[in-house]
């Protein structure tokens, strides 16, 4: 492929957003593109059933799961230790600021997906953030707790 070829399809995805800026330039090679397409069919099928995912969709144990990402996540926002925060102790309690609720939105974000900005305000303990994240959330935590799993039944 020229340059002038691969500078064309860069500016046509930076321009259109495509899938978050990632994408994938294949040039010749009818297997590999084959392969590819074959690996994205097989994964859509794996994603199209991860609701059916008895591990990750049994509705406590989904629970569960997304407490404690919450624990963790609020773990390292208020450097307190996982063991020391209380999953009904409301955020102020802990000195949940502005400051931390920017943090939060934009790390939340990253991992997960975008919410209110008043989330923190509306759900005030990690107990109720969960659960609301947990009901409205399902799929999009589905995929983050399967590819979890995925990657230490690899490392095993």
């Amino acid at each position: 492929m020229s340059n002038e070829s691969a500078i064309t399809v860069l500016e046509h995805t930076l321009r259109d957003k495509i899938e978050e800026n990632q994408a994938i330039v294949m040039y010749g090679s009818e297997k590999l593109r084959s392969k590819l397409n074959q690996m994205n069919r097989s994964d859509k099928k794996n994603n199209n059933n991860c609701t059916n995912q008895s591990a990750v969709t049994d509705n406590n144990r989904l629970i569960e799961k997304t407490e404690t990402f919450f624990v963790e996540l609020f773990s390292d926002l208020l450097s307190i230790s996982v063991d020391e925060l209380d999953m009904d102790i409301r955020f102020q309690e802990y000195g949940v600021d502005s400051f931390i609720v920017k943090e939060f939105n934009e790390i939340i974000e990253k991992k997960l997906v975008r919410l209110s900005k008043t989330i923190l305000f509306e759900y005030q303990t990690i107990r109720e953030l969960a659960n609301y994240v947990a009901q409205e959330y399902k799929e999009q935590l589905c995929h983050i707790f399967l590819l979890k799993i995925q990657q230490y039944k690899r490392k095993k």
